[in-house]
């Protein structure tokens, strides 16, 4: 059982934080609670059953500037107005920001309405689910708000450092890995980003960031990256983890571009953008295998999901080298965009 809660450094007793946030949103008496995930930055989520009725909790890093919680809960109403299945957030006191304190420790919480479906990776997408969450991505990039500028979100920012990344652990990379990332390292360096379309993002849409329910219905969750940044690093990622190349690269190049078509009904991508998502698809793979593969965290070597992304990594690298052949070759339109 955990009994104490560690959001970065600070240990708060779970129990007496549940009872609190039980009052503060007059939840009525707590049955059971779950600690559904705690994230890489320390961000817990709790699913919380109470007597009025089931609830997830995000309590969010002390690390974290109230600025991107703001993000965060900005995209969740917006994004519902706009369409896109999230989470309803919960209304306190006039904000959708609870700050609670314990023992003199400030928190920043929210509380959503609880969504009980599984993740993409528990159930692998069907087409359908594909394409489904493809025209969802495009309705997020299409959305119109404002959000803070706030820190670069995980995968914006370390695309972006790619270069950088890849010099700074060139010593301690395997011959097969200077291989598959070099030349990619190389030809992102080339590129000026600055050019890119903008729009608001999720910022990381991976399997486990979309859930689907029982009866068919869809919720993405985890907007804790959000950000007014590159569409296109945000579409690369969402291709990268929902497409499986390792498993076949024919049909994997087929839902690529019954995904394009499915998006560009909703967003819009420029040609000359189109034709470097091979390049930034690749980009996603490269920064996993450096950032995961070769960290300094011992835990990262010894944890089985981490290393069969890592797997799945290399091989869609090779699987989808074809790729940047056939983009690098096309003159005009290129495939799989339809206007």
């Amino acid at each position: 059982m955990l009994e104490k809660l560690p959001p970065s450094e600070i240990e708060i007793p779970v129990e007496q934080l549940l009872q609190t946030v039980a009052r503060q949103y007059d939840l009525g008496n707590v049955y059971s609670w779950k600690l559904a995930s705690q994230g890489v930055h320390d961000d817990a989520v709790f699913k919380l059953t109470t007597a009025q009725g089931v609830f997830a909790l995000k309590v969010h890093s002390r690390y974290k500037t109230r600025e991107v919680v703001e993000n965060e809960v900005i995209g969740l109403t917006k994004f519902l107005e706009g369409g896109i299945p999230v989470p309803k957030i919960i209304n306190h006191q006039g904000s959708f920001i609870c700050e609670i304190k314990i023992e003199q420790h400030p928190i920043l919480l929210h509380l959503t309405e609880y969504f009980d479906g599984q993740d993409f990776i528990t159930r692998p997408p069907t087409q359908d689910d594909f394409l489904v969450l493809a025209w969802y991505l495009a309705n997020i990039h299409n959305q119109s708000f404002k959000v803070h500028k706030a820190e670069q979100g995980y995968w914006t920012s370390g695309i972006a450092d790619l270069p950088a990344l890849f010099e700074m652990k060139k010593p301690m990379l395997s011959q097969i890995d200077i291989n598959l990332i070099g030349s990619i390292a190389q030809r992102f360096s080339d590129l000026r980003l600055s050019r890119f379309t903008r729009s608001i993002i999720h910022g990381d849409f991976n399997r486990t960031n979309a859930l689907r329910n029982s009866t068919g219905e869809y919720c993405i969750i985890d907007l804790g990256c959000i950000d007014f940044n590159i569409a296109l690093i945000d579409l690369a990622v969402f291709l990268a983890w929902f497409l499986d190349i390792p498993t076949s690269e024919p049909v994997a190049w087929q839902m690529y571009n019954l995904a394009l078509n499915e998006y560009a009904r909703i967003s819009k991508i420029r040609s000359a953008e189109l034709k470097y998502l091979p390049l930034f698809i690749q980009a996603v793979y490269a920064m996993y295998i450096l950032d995961c593969g070769y960290s300094t965290e011992e835990w990262m070597s010894t944890d089985g999901t981490i290393q069969k992304w890592l797997d799945f990594s290399r091989k869609s690298m090779v699987g989808s080298q074809v790729w940047l052949k056939i983009m690098d070759s096309w003159s005009g339109q290129p495939p799989g965009h339809r206007v």
